[in-house]
């Protein structure tokens, strides 16, 4: 960030007049972030100021520059330690708080509609407006953030290292994966919001009764449907989002009781079945989440599924079904 104030600093210095006396107010960190831009090693751009440093006071800059420093922040719990370094950076906070926010959650905060309805289940409520969240909502937006993370890191630790692409969709080979027949160390972005949005979602479900699950879970279109119902097996596993196995039951059975409706309703058959856990405590196998998996969900979802998780070509194709999503052009042969 040592860029950004120094374009405060020049910025700044523009505004002022030669002979006005500077008094240096910058803190000297801000969460890692080095405010100290009087240093002479962020103007060597700037000969005479090299010879002669000033000291620029946050006052003196135009708060636009301001609130681009606050915009700029990777995330809400660097703009919530920044707000405490000093008195100007806090009134700017306080006067450009639901706009520093805005900013920072649509450059940075992943599947933000699911964080904030997991905020408000957590506080047995409906969704605040966005000015009305609390430091403290914030703080809790990123916690949750966090834990969801954590899920990440084991799915790209446990899975990812062993797992086998047995083939691309035709015409999609140069678009997944880069090219490459192997599957990279981390998940892809679309994995990302696969997971994360499915996480949430599942978190969000822990704290509704169980008619409110049945509900929820039936009322979900397949695509979605399906992400829920493989991750809740893994949440469950890796003991997500708690260590009590039991507050994602109610989930599993609901999920899989929503599956079995759709299909049943749909194709007079039984869904796909992708794994069967062997044990209590073994790790479930992640089939739909993955990106070369889209075009063979869509098979399955829009059609009647075979036995070998191949679609009937002679039944009915059900395209309704399917909710595209960005990045799907890259993933799924056209019909």
């Amino acid at each position: 960030m040592c860029h950004v104030w120094r374009l405060a600093y020049l910025q700044g210095r523009a505004l002022l007049q030669p002979h006005q006396p500077l008094e240096r107010q910058l803190p000297s960190s801000a969460n890692g972030i080095e405010c100290t831009t009087c240093k002479e090693d962020t103007i060597a751009d700037d000969k005479m100021a090299a010879k002669n440093p000033v000291h620029l006071q946050l006052t003196t800059l135009p708060t636009e520059l301001l609130l681009r420093v606050y915009e700029l922040l990777p995330s809400l719990t660097d703009a919530l330690n920044l707000r405490t370094t000093c008195h100007t950076l806090l009134d700017l906070w306080i006067d450009h708080r639901t706009a520093i926010i805005n900013r920072i959650i649509a450059n940075q905060f992943e599947c933000y509609p699911y964080a904030r309805q997991l905020l408000a289940d957590q506080r047995n409520g409906p969704p605040l407006e966005q000015r009305d969240l609390s430091d403290q909502d914030l703080s809790n937006l990123v916690r949750n953030a966090k834990r969801i993370e954590k899920v990440i890191e084991r799915i790209e630790q446990d899975i990812i290292p062993g797992l086998q692409i047995d083939s691309l969709p035709e015409g999609k080979k140069s678009t997944i994966y880069g090219g490459n027949e192997t599957h990279p160390s981390t998940l892809t972005q679309t994995e990302r919001l696969r997971v994360i949005r499915a996480c949430y979602q599942i978190w969000s479900l822990t704290y509704c009764h169980e008619d409110i699950i049945r509900a929820k879970a039936h009322s979900l279109r397949p695509r979605e449907l399906f992400y829920l119902a493989e991750l809740v097996q893994w949440a469950r596993a890796i003991k997500f989002p708690g260590n009590d196995a039991w507050e994602t039951f109610q989930i599993v059975k609901s999920a899989g009781a929503a599956l079995n409706r759709l299909y049943y309703d749909t194709y007079s058959s039984q869904p796909p079945r992708f794994q069967h856990l062997t044990g209590r405590d073994d790790p479930v196998g992640l089939f739909v989440i993955w990106d070369h998996w889209q075009d063979n969900l869509k098979s399955l979802v829009c059609g009647r599924p075979l036995s070998n998780l191949t679609r009937d070509a002679q039944a009915k194709t059900m395209v309704h079904l399917w909710d595209d999503e960005p990045g799907d052009e890259l993933l799924i042969v056209k019909d």
